[in-house]
């Protein structure tokens, strides 16, 4: 998932760029400042899975992330969970967490979990440096 404050070209270079190391099959979301045809047209074509214009709200993100996921992962019964705190500090990656653990060990589903939150995360610091 890349956000992005504007595309221009430089922006499309980098993301060719960064498109070149990535092992095929990888989905891309890329969220943007505007809504235009001719962009997402040529995202698509360089292998975006999806282009959202912000701002997003929480169903049509949440509908373009899980239909990226069935999509790539070909998993058509799963379930998305997605848990959206209001500010920082309310626990909402604590809860995640407990969540996924829960459903991957006492379940034994499998689970993924993702924190969107880029460089402010704690998720790896709850997980002690282990996958759950």
């Amino acid at each position: 998932m890349i956000e992005a404050d504007s595309i221009d070209d430089a922006f499309v270079e980098k993301l060719e760029t960064l498109g070149g190391i990535c092992t095929e099959g990888t989905a891309a979301i890329v969220i943007g400042p505007t809504n235009d045809i001719e962009l997402y047209r040529r995202l698509i074509d360089m292998g975006v899975d999806e282009y959202l214009v912000r701002p997003l709200n929480n169903e049509g993100f949440r509908d373009a992330v899980a239909r990226v996921l069935i999509e790539q992962l070909g998993i058509s019964d799963s379930q998305l969970i997605t848990f959206i705190g209001g500010k920082g500090g309310v626990g909402t990656t604590t809860i995640a967490q407990h969540t996924t653990i829960m459903l991957a060990e006492k379940l034994r589903q499998k689970a993924i979990i993702t924190d969107l939150c880029g460089g402010r995360s704690y998720l790896t610091m709850g997980l002690k440096g282990e996958e759950p």
